[in-house]
C-alpha cells in the first residue's frame, strides 16, 4: 500500500470521536459497518489482498479468463 494511503488510514482510525457536547473520546474499537471509513478499508483490503491473490492464482491468459465483480458500498443496512 502506498505510504501516503497507509498514513491517512492510520490517522483516521486513531482520531478521537467528537461527541455531540464537543468532548473528545478515544476510540477503543474497530469502526462499525456503515461508517464512512468502512468502504475505504474494504476496497483497500480487496485490492491489496484479494485482487493480487486472484492475479497470482488465476493469471489471465488468452485461452481463459476469470471474471469477477466486486464492490463496497457506504450505505448501512437499516436496523430493525
Amino acid at each position: 500500500m502506498p505510504h501516503g494511503s497507509l498514513l491517512y488510514v492510520k490517522r483516521w482510525l486513531q482520531a478521537p470521536l467528537q461527541l455531540p457536547d464537543g468532548t473528545l473520546q478515544k476510540r477503543d474499537a474497530a469502526p462499525r459497518r456503515g461508517q464512512r471509513i468502512s468502504p475505504v478499508l474494504a476496497n483497500l483490503f480487496l485490492h491489496y489482498a484479494f485482487d493480487r491473490w486472484m492475479a497470482r492464482e488465476f493469471p489471465p491468459s488468452r485461452s481463459s479468463a476469470t471474471w469477477m465483480t466486486r464492490w463496497c458500498t457506504a450505505k448501512a443496512n437499516p436496523g430493525p
